[in-house]
């Protein structure tokens, strides 16, 4: 599956340290069938990504349907 056609994102933040890749995003966006949902928050992580589902935690501030 190609998360690229649910998930878009331009603004994030990549760190290399000591062998670790930390990625920082204060935005996720979701595409479904209805529309798209932005998630807004800090230090957002994508923990799974499945044809039928995503779990995303962090510091999640707000939710916005469009």
């Amino acid at each position: 599956m190609d998360f690229r056609n649910y998930l878009f994102e331009t603004n994030f933040e990549i760190k290399f340290i000591n062998n670790k890749l930390d990625v920082s995003i204060n935005k996720i966006s979701v595409k479904y069938d209805n529309g798209i949902l932005d998630v807004i928050g800090s230090d957002l992580v994508i923990k799974k990504l499945v044809s039928d589902e995503v779990l995303i935690i962090g510091n999640i501030k707000s939710l916005e349907f469009r």
